[in-house]
C-alpha cells in the first residue's frame, strides 16, 4: 500500500497513479487530502505530493493540467535531472512532477492539439515537442524507476522480446485471379523485365518470393508475445493491395500461421473512410480464425485519438499495437511497457491496452536509409536501454522484408538478430 497526499487533485491523477503503483510496483495507493489522515496512516510508503512540510518522499505538484480543456498551445516545461530529460520539473532543486509527466506522456496530449503531420497524415516525431535526441529513451520508464527507487522499492526489470509482422501483401505474384496476373504480367514484360523474370521464376517453381511464412512462424511460434497481424482487404487506393483473402494459397497459410502464433487485424486504409468496411473485415478474420479479433494494428500507424481507439474498443479489440513511431526508432509514449487507453475529451481511462513498439523494418531501411548492419546495431542499442529500466522490446517486421529479394536482401539477419534476448 502506498499513501498519497495531495491537496489539489488534477484530471487524470488516478489514471498516473495506477500506472506507476499499481500496474509497475503491483501496489494498491491511497489518495489523502488530511494532513493528520496521512502522517498516521499504517503505510510503510508514503508520497507527499504538495509544498506541505510532510512525511515521506516528496514529489513537486506542478498543478498540470489545469482544466479538462486541452490547451491547444501547451508545451510541458523540461529539463536534464537525474541523467535523463525530465518534464515539469521544480525550478529550485532536483525533482520534478512523475505524475504530470506519466498522464502527459501516455494519455498522449500531444496528438489532441494541432499538428502538420506526415505526408499521410500521420503525426509524426517532427511534430512532438520531445528533442529528437531523447525520442530513442524510455523517458517514462526512467522517471517512474527514480521515484520507486527513492520510495525504496525495486522496479520491475523483466524484458521481453514481442517480434510482431505484419501481413501487408502476402504474396508478389501469387493470390491473384488469372486476369488480374495476367496483365500484371505483360506490364512487367513491357517495363520491368527483372521483375518479369522474377514471375516466371515463381511460377515454374511455385515459390513466392514473399512467401516467407514458414521461415518466420519456426522461429516465432514458441513466443507467446509474438503476434502476426493480417490486412484482409484490398482497396481501390494505392494503399490496400492485399491479394484474394479467399484464395486457396492465402487461406492455407492463414490456418498455419494462426494454429501456431496468435494473430490479429490490421485494418486496411479503407476502413477510416468507407463506412462498414471495418466491420467486413472482422467479419473475414472471423471467417477464417473462428473467433473474432482481440489483437490489433493500425495499416500503415494511421490513426488518430481519441475516435479510432473508441471505435477499435467498441469493435471488440483489447490490445492495440500501433504505438510507434512510423520513421522512427524511439518510443513514442516514452514507454517500452503496456498502458491503458486514456479518453482525454471523455476524461476517462478505458478498457483497451496498448502494446507499444520501438522499431520496424520499413522505418530503419525506407525512412532512415540503414543497411542491415545498422539496423542491428540500432536495435541493440534499444535493447540496452529496455534491460536498463524493464520492458518489452517489440519490433514490426513485413513478410516481404524477409523473401531475401531486392531491396530487402539481407533483412532476415536483421530479424534474427532483434529477436535474440
Amino acid at each position: 500500500m502506498v499513501a498519497v497526499f495531495c491537496e489539489a487533485v488534477f484530471p487524470g491523477l488516478e489514471y498516473a497513479l495506477n500506472e506507476v503503483f499499481l500496474r509497475r510496483a503491483g501496489l494498491h495507493w491511497e489518495l489523502l487530502n488530511d494532513p493528520v489522515a496521512f502522517i498516521n496512516h499504517p503505510a510503510a510508503c508514503k508520497v507527499n505530493y504538495s509544498q506541505q512540510d510532510l512525511p515521506g518522499v516528496q514529489i513537486p505538484h506542478s498543478h498540470w493540467p489545469h482544466s479538462t480543456e486541452i490547451d491547444p498551445h501547451f508545451k510541458p516545461p523540461m529539463a536534464l535531472r537525474h541523467g535523463f530529460l525530465c518534464l515539469f520539473p521544480e525550478e529550485s532543486g532536483k525533482g520534478f512532477d512523475v505524475f504530470a509527466m506519466v498522464f502527459w506522456f501516455l494519455s498522449r496530449y500531444e496528438e489532441y492539439q494541432a499538428f502538420r503531420g506526415d505526408n499521410l497524415g500521420r503525426f509524426s516525431p517532427e511534430d512532438s515537442c520531445i528533442p529528437a535526441e531523447w525520442q530513442g529513451f524510455p523517458l517514462v520508464d526512467m522517471a517512474v524507476n527514480h521515484y520507486l527507487q527513492q520510495l525504496g522499492l525495486e522496479p520491475d526489470l523483466k524484458t521481453e522480446t514481442a517480434p510482431t509482422v505484419d501481413i501487408d501483401i502476402a504474396f508478389r505474384f501469387a493470390g491473384r485471379d488469372a486476369l488480374r496476373s495476367l496483365g500484371a504480367s505483360a506490364r512487367d514484360l513491357l517495363k520491368n523485365p527483372d521483375v518479369f523474370s522474377q514471375r516466371v521464376k515463381a511460377m515454374v517453381s511455385g515459390r513466392d518470393p514473399w512467401d516467407s511464412f514458414p521461415w518466420f512462424t519456426e522461429r516465432m511460434q514458441h513466443l507467446p508475445t509474438a503476434r502476426v497481424f493480417w490486412q484482409l482487404h484490398h482497396g481501390r487506393n494505392p494503399h490496400d493491395k492485399q491479394v484474394r483473402i479467399r484464395h486457396p494459397r492465402f487461406i492455407r497459410r492463414f490456418d498455419e500461421v494462426s494454429q501456431r502464433i496468435t494473430c490479429g487485424m490490421h485494418p486496411s486504409w479503407d476502413s477510416h473512410e468507407i463506412p462498414g468496411q471495418w466491420e467486413r473485415e472482422c467479419e473475414a478474420f472471423l471467417e477464417l480464425a473462428g473467433h473474432a479479433p482481440v489483437h490489433s494494428r493500425q495499416h500503415f500507424l494511421r490513426f488518430r485519438f481519441p475516435d479510432t481507439f473508441r471505435r477499435l474498443e467498441q469493435a471488440g479489440i483489447r490490445y492495440d499495437y500501433s504505438i510507434g513511431w512510423p520513421s522512427l526508432p524511439g518510443f513514442r509514449a516514452g514507454t517500452s511497457k503496456p498502458f491503458t487507453f486514456y479518453d482525454l475529451l471523455q476524461q476517462e481511462e478505458r478498457k483497451l491496452i496498448f502494446i507499444p513498439s520501438c522499431i520496424m523494418d520499413v522505418s530503419c531501411r525506407q525512412y532512415q536509409g540503414m543497411d542491415p548492419e545498422t539496423a542491428i546495431r540500432t536495435g541493440e542499442l534499444l535493447k540496452t536501454r529496455i534491460a536498463a529500466v524493464g520492458g518489452i522490446f517489440c519490433f514490426i517486421f513485413h513478410n516481404e522484408s524477409l523473401g531475401e529479394t531486392e531491396p530487402w536482401r539481407g533483412w532476415s539477419q536483421v530479424f534474427e538478430a532483434w529477436m535474440r534476448p
